[in-house]
């Protein structure tokens, strides 16, 4: 197989072209997604307290303790880091940037 993926439209007709759907061929849905990240340098805190304290990708004795323990010894440092790229984390804005250039390609 090569790099791109093996694909299926609604006719089950397989294809490993980069973009092999095309108007009247079914219908496609795109799923995207990240884990976010702090929208100001507010919310960094609590955003790695969140993160730490989920158990999908942390499991951990005393998780949420620990949780509140990590996120307030890690978040000066770590407010330090997004101030110097502009106050947030550019992830949520950059997936909405994919979002709408991939939207307007598959039209």
């Amino acid at each position: 197989m090569s790099d791109s993926t093996i694909l299926k439209n609604n006719d089950s007709k397989e294809t490993s072209t980069l973009f092999p759907w095309g108007r009247g061929k079914g219908r496609w849905a795109v799923v995207l997604f990240n884990l976010g990240g702090p929208d100001s340098l507010d919310s960094v805190q609590p955003f790695l307290e969140n993160l730490f304290n989920d158990p999908d990708i942390f499991k951990l004795p005393f998780q949420k303790s620990l949780a509140r323990f990590i996120s307030k010894k890690r978040a000066p440092k770590v407010v330090e880091e997004y101030r110097l790229i502009g106050g947030s984390s550019p992830i949520n804005c950059w997936t909405e940037l994919q979002q709408k250039n991939l939207e307007t390609k598959l039209r």
